[in-house]
């Protein structure tokens, strides 16, 4: 699929957040490879890209966006500090929102979206090409490095949502986000804006 620069949203948060308020009345689409608050989706399941998208557009170049206010860290997951306008413009997220219908959000890195009966929650399911990256990610050498998280409680972790013995979805999409975050900012291992690609380019 291709995607515009797409503004920052609620429903696809990094952290898959669940979002029971804002599905109290939303459908499941047909496949589950998307939802609407509002009657049908209106792209299919095998959709390549939006109607306003042009797929052949050149790639590449710099774009400025300006924000009112000011900024006192480059870490979007502190209890303290302002973050700046757009940081979260540099990760993908779980799903993307359609510009030209209202209210509606398609799999980015989630391949299928499953709402509970009830409205009241939520299950993403990664794509392949995302559990792979995950795996390269979260692995046990990394972790071991980096020594912020338990890596046997990590890969137990990715072992039982891998096997569907559990759905740790959202907390396994947090740790990655706060890996990467750590190899962009602390380690300079990654520019900000190659990391905004790293998934996108594997989902292509």
């Amino acid at each position: 699929m291709s995607h515009p620069h797409r503004r920052p949203n609620r429903l696809g948060t990094v952290l898959g957040a669940v979002f029971a308020c804002a599905v109290a009345t939303a459908a499941l689409a047909a496949g589950t490879y998307g939802i609407s608050l509002f009657g049908e989706l209106k792209y299919g399941p095998d959709f390549k890209n939006f109607d306003y998208v042009n797929p052949n557009a050149p790639k590449g170049g710099t774009m400025k966006f300006s924000a009112i206010g000011t900024y006192d860290t480059f870490n979007p997951y502190v209890v303290k500090g302002i973050p700046p306008a757009g940081i979260g413009g540099i990760f993908d997220t779980l799903t993307v929102a359609s510009e030209d219908e209202p209210g509606s959000e398609y799999g980015l890195a989630a391949e299928t979206i499953d709402v509970a009966p009830d409205k009241l929650s939520v299950v993403y399911t990664l794509r392949k090409e995302a559990r792979s990256f995950m795996r390269d990610v979260l692995s046990t050498s990394a972790l071991r490095r980096r020594g912020l998280f338990h890596p046997p409680f990590v890969e137990k972790l990715i072992g039982e949502h891998e096997r569907g013995f559990a759905d740790h979805g959202s907390l396994l999409w947090g740790l990655m986000n706060v890996e990467l975050w750590q190899r962009i900012f602390m380690d300079s291992q990654v520019r900000p804006e190659r990391a905004a690609g790293s998934l996108a380019s594997q989902l292509a």
